[in-house]
């Protein structure tokens, strides 16, 4: 789909390093499960700023289509690949003829939105032709639904007038109703709420006089019910990042049995490495972001100051993967851990490496100062150690862990960066290798090794 990239020096640092052999792995795991149910799989590659390579990973995977948020990001991949688009953020009024022309499918809640879409695929505007293998007049909309967790979406009983109009635009097609969970709110998905979508689906179906082919039941925070077989019946597409770039679900970030959660590792050099005391001498204040910093008294130790920062990437987002190293925090461009317990200690030079959690990985790509490294080796299968066990996921569910006879369920902050929703009780947010967490944690539980 894209040109080969030139390789990337060895020297290139900080870096992440990209395996689209993973990647393309976990992509074909999540879509033959999803074919097993009738469910397709969009891939979402916008935590990667659809990067080309790992869009063509996906692709090669087998999904169906590829979903991002952001216009400009499907302009540029309009022109690389054939494969569906979907916009998974309305357009801007200003971005309205650009959508209407690049999108093959676009969500959306707002009436205005669609009349706008409508005249832009009447009128012809924007571009100055169609993209190849598709008519101006074929824009696709899916009708969003706000199941509880209070971000995008109409509420349901304000569904029913809003598709009757948006089904009477001219030059649209509405396939379905799709909605949005844990995304904000941390709303879990359960059959419950699905199988509500499911419900007013059919009742739009029948109020219209036409099938609505398309229930959209979500993002990752829905392959726990995929792999639990409890997705309820009718719901056919799944809109899937992080579950494919990191190999797990998200609602409590579990490994998903099958899949890999090492596709991406970040390095960064040791610019630095001094004998300092713990504590800081003399009057504390603010640090460089507003805070006022807390420390404990632990005696001289061993600091390392690495070549990433709080531009490159939030520290509470790493994960050491060496032992023995512990992240303290970071300020704009210098990245500070304890390294006392590493053996042998490293040197001034020596490149450590970290895995990251989605908030990491979204931040790590859109770095300008982050380089990428790509591997692709052919994988020989996968075996016991190299990706998560199937009984792993079973083992520790949700349902085990946060109360079942809550109405309306929280997971972690989908962010990614782990913290935990206050309104219900459930696992703790906890994120080895989070500032003053020792690298001694291994990568997630199950996961490649």
């Amino acid at each position: 789909m894209a040109a080969a990239a030139k390789p990337l020096a060895a020297t290139a640092l900080p870096r992440l390093v990209i395996r689209l052999d993973r990647l393309r792995h976990n992509a074909a795991r999540v879509v033959e499960r999803g074919k097993a149910v009738g469910v397709e799989i969009i891939g979402v590659g916008k935590a990667t700023l659809g990067d080309p390579r790992v869009i063509a990973a996906l692709l090669a995977g087998g999904v169906r289509g590829i979903g991002d948020s952001r216009l400009p990001t499907l302009a540029r991949l309009r022109g690389l690949t054939k494969a569906p688009l979907m916009l998974l953020r309305p357009p801007q009024r200003a971005e309205t003829p650009q959508a209407a022309q690049v999108a093959d499918v676009i969500l959306l809640s707002e009436l205005a939105t669609a009349q706008r879409l409508s005249e832009a695929v009447r009128t012809g505007r924007g571009t100055s032709s169609p993209p190849a293998g598709r008519r101006p007049s074929s824009l696709q909309v899916i009708l969003m639904v706000d199941l509880g967790d209070l971000r995008e979406g109409l509420w349901p009983d304000q569904a029913l007038g809003a598709a009757q109009q948006i089904a009477a635009l001219p030059g649209l097609q509405l396939v379905g109703v799709g909605t949005n969970l844990t995304c904000y709110g941390g709303v879990i998905p359960t059959p419950a709420n699905l199988g509500e979508l499911v419900a007013l689906r059919d009742a739009l179906s029948a109020r219209l006089h036409r099938p609505l082919p398309v229930v959209s039941g979500g993002n990752s925070s829905s392959l726990g019910l995929l792999w639990e077989g409890r997705l309820p019946a009718g719901v056919n597409q799944l809109r899937i990042g992080e579950g494919i770039l990191l190999g797990r679900e998200t609602t409590w970030r579990r490994p998903l049995p099958g899949l890999y959660q090492d596709a991406f590792t970040l390095q960064a050099e040791i610019l630095e490495l001094q004998y300092k005391p713990s504590l800081p001498r003399g009057e504390l204040a603010q640090d460089a972001f507003g805070q006022t910093p807390r420390f404990a008294d632990r005696g001289w130790r061993w600091r390392a100051i690495l070549a990433l920062g709080r531009q490159d990437v939030p520290p509470t987002s790493l994960q050491p993967l060496e032992d023995g190293v512990e992240i303290l925090g970071a300020s704009s461009d210098h990245l500070i851990a304890d390294v006392t317990a590493m053996d042998p200690r490293p040197a001034v030079g020596d490149v450590l490496s970290f895995s990251l959690d989605y908030g990491g990985l979204l931040a790590a790509m859109t770095s300008p100062f982050v380089h990428r490294l790509y591997q692709d080796t052919p994988l020989q299968g996968v075996s016991q150690g190299k990706a998560a066990s199937d009984g792993l996921f079973a083992e520790d569910g949700p349902e085990r862990s946060a109360p079942k006879e809550r109405r309306i369920r929280h997971a972690q902050d989908p962010s990614g960066f782990g913290r935990q929703c206050h309104s219900a009780k459930g696992p703790a947010g906890h994120r080895p290798g989070a500032a003053g967490q020792r690298g001694s944690h291994r990568p997630l539980s199950g996961g490649p090794a």
